[in-house]
């Protein structure tokens, strides 16, 4: 399949899709999966997780997500994808057209696969492999081609040299993006790598990196100590600006929500309380009181609630401070109308 077919079949599934790597002759290109909705565990995951090649001849397509991974022809996983999507006239009718090109021979197999050999892909794929026979965890090396000084937009924010060591802040060249690596509580393995566009253009704000089960695995979880309070915040940079500013252990769902994981993996370190801090925005306060269910029998819980409008990462670090000790408690359910605001 050609390089303008497969754009043709993402833009009419709306697939984002990436920079394609190769020349006229061939190559191969990153698009998000066209099976994500169902084999995912998340049917609104966006992330560039597939490398698909193109060509002369029939496309091969490998998918990175853990929860997937599928591997074969990309003309069969658009068969798929159209009977998930109810077979779209227009998209079926496509697929007629370019049937006979992708019928597979073990030579078309064989270029196909040198086509998709770019070191990258396959750098990835041997780290996937490595990754299913822990579940999830990715070697530290991984992280060496995101190495580079502090970008000045997460210096911008307020996030110091120093913190950006100790939260391992790197740089994708490649897709123009801060990275926040994740790590596991129970052994410090990296899970996952999150990356956040910079351009102020790309269609998605955060691309997850490796197939990241957000659902299993909190960002921030690894510093979490025993009897200890943990500060809940809704995105990673909210978490680092926070635990920064208070040396106080600070996680972050990444937006999936609060999953029972989430709740098993905080408990089990017993700690002494939990303080909430949302965004200031509706759904920053809907997110809260979700979690407030989710925790209330695990700890007591603290509600600190910033201007409005605001996220945590908008304030300095003083503020941080004062808007976390005039936290209130809260026992059945969270009153907004009670919870005072000490800075403006």
């Amino acid at each position: 399949m050609i390089l303008d077919d497969v754009i043709t079949a993402c833009e009419m599934l709306a697939l984002p899709t990436g920079p394609p790597r190769g020349d006229g002759s061939g190559g191969n290109i990153s698009i998000s999966c066209p099976l994500a909705p169902q084999r995912h565990g998340d049917p609104f995951d966006a992330n560039m997780s597939c490398s698909v090649s193109y060509g002369s001849g029939p496309s091969l397509a490998r998918c990175f997500s853990s929860n997937c991974a599928f591997g074969g022809s990309f003309y069969w996983m658009l068969k798929q994808a159209a009977v998930m999507r109810g077979s779209p006239t227009d998209f079926m009718d496509f697929l007629f057209r370019r049937a006979d090109g992708e019928q597979f021979t073990l030579m078309s197999k064989l270029e196909a696969a040198k086509r998709s050999a770019d070191p990258t892909v396959l750098r990835e794929r041997e780290l996937l492999a490595q990754a299913k026979l822990d579940g999830h965890a990715i070697e530290d090396s991984y992280l060496d081609q995101f190495r580079a000084p502090p970008h000045p937009y997460i210096l911008g924010r307020g996030i110091t040299a120093e913190s950006c060591a100790e939260w391992e802040i790197g740089f994708d060249t490649m897709r123009q993006r801060v990275t926040f690596p994740l790590r596991r509580a129970s052994d410090n393995a990296i899970v996952g790598i999150t990356g956040r566009d910079v351009t102020g253009v790309s269609d998605r704000k955060y691309h997850n990196y490796m197939g990241l089960s957000r659902r299993d695995y909190i960002f921030g979880e690894h510093k979490v100590k025993p009897g200890q309070p943990v500060q809940i915040v809704e995105g990673q940079i909210d978490a680092i600006r926070v635990h920064q500013a208070t040396g106080v252990t600070t996680v972050s769902p990444l937006g999936e929500g609060f999953s029972d994981q989430h709740v098993r993996t905080l408990a089990s370190a017993r700690p002494s309380m939990f303080i909430l801090i949302p965004d200031n925005d509706s759904a920053g306060l809907l997110q809260a009181e979700k979690i407030f269910v989710a925790i209330r029998s695990r700890a007591p819980v603290r509600v600190a609630l910033p201007p409005l409008s605001k996220d945590p990462a908008d304030l300095t670090d003083q503020q941080i401070r004062t808007l976390i000790g005039n936290a209130v408690p809260v026992l059945d359910m969270i009153r907004w109308e009670k919870i005072r605001t000490p800075i403006e």
